[in-house]
């Protein structure tokens, strides 16, 4: 069995969703408690994280490989340069860095990821 499309809908909207919010959130001069709360870098790690993952499985038949990684972090440069141009943001090439290890866990974890039965669809 492999995902459906419904299954592929629904990761393709939750990515849509989530790039959308990075976006806000990274250029917002809102201060949202719950998101202020943690580490800037670890918020970094966490996010590409999961956009590795919800793009990952967006598009199944593609491996993580240079097009997904190149697409993630060339995201990551685009927010970096928006805060470039804000007054009350900056650029930060350590925030890219935590980007790219948020990617690289993603593809540590990926072999467990596939010993679980709802996950290992993707790979099927």
């Amino acid at each position: 069995m492999v995902l459906s499309s419904v299954h592929l809908l629904f990761f393709r909207g939750v990515l849509f969703v989530l790039l959308v919010l990075v976006m806000h959130l990274a250029t917002t001069q809102e201060s949202y408690p719950v998101v202020s709360e943690v580490n800037d870098k670890s918020k970094h790690l966490l996010t590409f994280l999961s956009l590795a993952f919800f793009l990952d499985f967006s598009w199944p038949k593609n491996k993580l490989g240079t097009l997904k990684i190149t697409f993630l972090m060339s995201y990551g440069l685009l927010i970096e340069v928006v805060q470039f141009t804000l007054p009350y943001r900056e650029f930060s090439l350590l925030d890219l860095l935590a980007d790219g290890v948020g990617v690289a866990l993603y593809w540590c974890v990926v072999p467990l990821l596939k010993s679980l039965p709802l996950l290992r669809l993707r790979w099927q």
